[in-house]
């Protein structure tokens, strides 16, 4: 806060850490804008308090507050975890991606640490169906198995051929290690850290969802799991 007129929120997946500068893919957001200040400084508050997760004094007013920097096509919003309902198809994040997602019309892109929700999963399947292209990375570690508590599940639901209609399929592409782009992933811990999906980045109606927020149940969904946040920008 340097004042009425110059309030900054920085937010991502960075976690503030050497490995974060240095060995893994990050996204940091700088935004000046005054709604998304109040909304994150009243999570803050809530924080500071001592009122996390499980704790159901813990307020939700400001989850989905609305924001709209310039330029914008539409006002965005920004999601607090955890939520007051945690089924699919309520008023969650998970919902508010599945959504969007089943309104792209040529392109997504996304670079996510870990996704485990197949709702996520099957909404990127319809759009390659309907003749979207959908491009992405994982960790190599998230979509190695045999675990099934990583990413792999979705990973082999979005490269099985039988579970699309038409020879458009999701491109999972492998990271690279370093910034010289001739070492490739090979199974390195949180390689891929960022949380982040690009809708139609290049039609006139572009969307970005970025935040803290790793695609899991905890993160997206539940009521009394992690405290995360995801802003949604229409921009």
């Amino acid at each position: 806060d340097y004042g009425p007129t110059h309030r900054v929120v920085l937010f991502g997946s960075w976690n503030f850490t050497a490995g974060a500068c240095s060995l893994q893919w990050n996204i940091m957001l700088e935004a000046r804008n005054p709604e998304l200040y109040t909304a994150f400084s009243n999570e803050v508050a809530e924080l500071l308090a001592g009122r996390f997760f499980s704790n159901t004094n813990k307020s939700h007013a400001h989850d989905r507050s609305a924001f709209t920097p310039p330029g914008s096509w539409q006002p965005g919003w920004v999601r607090f975890a955890p939520y007051t309902n945690s089924t699919p198809s309520a008023g969650n994040a998970l919902t508010d991606i599945t959504n969007l997602i089943a309104g792209a019309e040529s392109q997504v892109v996304f670079a996510l640490n870990s996704l485990t929700r197949m709702h996520v999963a099957t909404q990127l399947v319809q759009a390659c169906d309907r003749g979207v292209r959908v491009e992405g990375v994982f960790p190599r570690g998230e979509i190695d198995p045999p675990s099934a508590l990583n990413t792999f599940p979705v990973y082999s639901y979005l490269t099985n051929a039988a579970n699309y209609s038409t020879t458009n399929r999701v491109l999972i592409r492998t990271a690279w290690a370093k910034e010289d782009f001739a070492t490739a992933d090979s199974g390195q811990s949180d390689l891929v850290h960022t949380k982040w999906m690009v809708l139609d980045p290049f039609g006139a109606r572009p969307v970005v969802m970025s935040g803290s927020a790793n695609w899991t149940s905890a993160a997206l969904q539940d009521t009394n799991s992690n405290d995360e946040n995801l802003a949604f920008i229409f921009h």
